[in-house]
């Protein structure tokens, strides 16, 4: 069945449908379309709809972003959007009898427009396609429920329960009865859920207050598995809201809590459905170059894994999130987590990305990195046990490692290093408040880029030992005293097991933001210093 019979068969059964919601999802993973009335709504989906090339570049305020080089300088003209096949379905929590459908769009020639986050990440699966190989992808949301009324002085709070109660700091990680202080809520997120054809799996209570996790299957699609990522992000938001509550995504809305990331579990399947990550006596060398590859291009991609400055608040030790790049079996601490619970279940999981992320950028350079790792045969090192480095070894002024004791196992191969530090060495924009201000939530990828990645060459040299910081960097503040006082003390060398991700090369946010000209898909200044595996994410 094509998707016009597809489409004409779901009015037919659906009578009272009066509007349609078209979108098309942004860099920064927001949904940007139209209402089209009923009447419209099979003449859209056949011939597709108009909407400026520069709805994908803007920020999250949803404005224009010049150097993104698709508005200003260019007359913002019009692409076509298409529906994704499969996506067109019931909006269950809106009072008005509503449908939607996701739109990806296309270039006059019918090639998909190099600027969709959607066809970047389907550029990247062309190259397991070519090798016959398919990516197996599962995502798990985490995210938290808090009170619909803030203020200044009180920006976020958790809801309250059934009850009344005001769960205040209180972390009932797995609680059934948080669960059931909910139920209508995870009803209708579930209800909608299975209306709009997404595999919801498990629903459970995380660390923070009012913080909840839903996963999703293993699905052997990853652009699928990518769309179902963010129809669930605004399903969760849709039925909190007619809840009279609100969900947020927000990697870190609370200064002294647990954050909420996008986990990402993968394997790959060969032609004849077998698990290539599987050997004969445990995880094949495919998995462990995957692994290698996931750990050396896992710096270039943290403007894609923590697209704002609260996303960085989100990796801190003992915070349930990683902090270097490294690896291990069943290691929840590890940002490359390797589960080998049964040979089938052999897969790997990402743990860095937050899960205020776009979806199919993640799944882009991670399967992408994964690939490379695979096609040049990279060696992860040994694997590690972060237990003893996020108990012994605190982030010191210059943002190292100095305990020896906290030292991964040995590297396979001299001079590799099996830990890469994911926070960024600019602390000046992260002030140790106790909850976070809307500025955390609404810094654009472009803007946060602007804030700390530019100054990274500055920011490193001031973090040498004993080095005061520059005199254009306001450092008056107690933190800055304490951290310069941590600075002075320490006088052990770096450890060389453990550099931080800070000190390794920056992507260009121009490469992010697709800008480009007639004789390249990425500017060549933001090729500069960058792998072939970054390139060929945001490459067409």
């Amino acid at each position: 069945m094509d998707d016009i019979s597809y489409a004409q068969i779901f009015f037919e059964n659906n009578p009272d449908i009066e509007v349609l919601e078209a979108f098309v999802i942004d860099v920064n993973g927001v949904p940007r379309g139209k209402w089209i009335p009923r009447e419209r709504a099979l003449d859209v989906l056949s011939k597709g709809m108009a909407m400026p090339r520069s709805v994908y570049a803007l920020d999250v305020w949803g404005r224009d972003v010049n150097n993104a080089g698709l508005a200003e300088g260019t007359g913002d003209p019009d692409g076509i959007c298409f529906p994704i096949p499969g996506t067109l379905s019931r909006v269950t929590w809106l009072n008005r009898p509503t449908a939607q459908v996701l739109l990806g769009m296309r270039d006059p020639d019918g090639a998909g427009f190099y600027g969709d986050p959607r066809q970047v990440l389907a550029n990247v699966l062309k190259g397991f396609a070519k090798i016959g190989l398919t990516p197996v992808v599962a995502t798990e949301l985490e995210f938290y429920l808090i009170d619909p009324v803030r203020s200044a002085l009180d920006p976020v709070r958790p809801p309250n329960s059934r009850d009344g109660r005001w769960h205040t700091g209180q972390t009932q990680v797995l609680s059934i009865s948080e669960l059931q202080d909910f139920e209508d809520v995870f009803h209708g997120i579930a209800s909608a859920a299975r209306a709009q054809g997404i595999p919801a799996d498990t629903t459970l209570r995380e660390n923070g207050p009012g913080q909840y996790e839903i996963n999703l299957n293993h699905v052997p699609d990853a652009l699928k598995a990518a769309d179902y990522a963010v129809l669930l992000k605004r399903i969760v938001k849709g039925v909190a809201r007619a809840n009279d509550l609100d969900a947020t995504f927000m990697a870190k809305p609370y200064g002294m809590q647990a954050g909420s990331g996008m986990h990402v579990h993968f394997s790959l399947i060969d032609e004849a459905g077998r698990n290539v990550y599987v050997g004969d006596d445990g995880p094949s060398e495919a998995l462990f170059h995957s692994v290698g590859g996931l750990l050396e291009n896992m710096g270039e991609s943290m403007a894609v894994f923590a697209p704002h400055a609260n996303s960085y608040r989100r990796l801190r030790p003992s915070e349930h999130a990683p902090t270097y790049a490294s690896w291990g079996f069943d290691n929840r601490s590890a940002a490359v987590r390797v589960i080998t619970a049964s040979k089938p279940a052999t897969r790997i999981e990402h743990r860095v990305a937050g899960s205020d992320t776009n979806p199919y950028l993640v799944l882009a350079m991670i399967l992408n990195a994964a690939l490379t790792g695979m096609k040049e045969k990279r060696n992860p090192g040994g694997a590690t046990s972060m237990r003893s480095a996020t108990s012994r070894c605190r982030p010191t002024g210059i943002m190292r490692c100095n305990s020896s004791a906290a030292r991964p196992s040995p590297m396979r191969r001299s001079g590799q290093n099996t830990g890469r530090s994911i926070r960024p060495a600019n602390n000046r924009n992260f002030p140790n408040s106790r909850s976070a201000s809307p500025m955390w939530n609404t810094t654009p990828i472009s803007g946060r880029c602007k804030t700390w990645l530019s100054n990274l060459p500055t920011i490193r040299a001031i973090r040498t030992p004993g080095t005061p910081p520059p005199p254009r960097t306001n450092v008056s503040g107690p933190f800055w005293k304490a951290k310069r006082k941590r600075i002075s003390a320490s006088s052990a060398p770096a450890s060389p097991a453990f550099p931080r991700l800070s000190n390794l090369p920056s992507v260009d946010i121009r490469s992010l933001c697709w800008r480009r000209n007639a004789s390249a898909s990425v500017p060549p200044a933001a090729m500069a210093g960058r792998s072939s595996t970054a390139i060929a994410a945001t490459s067409k």
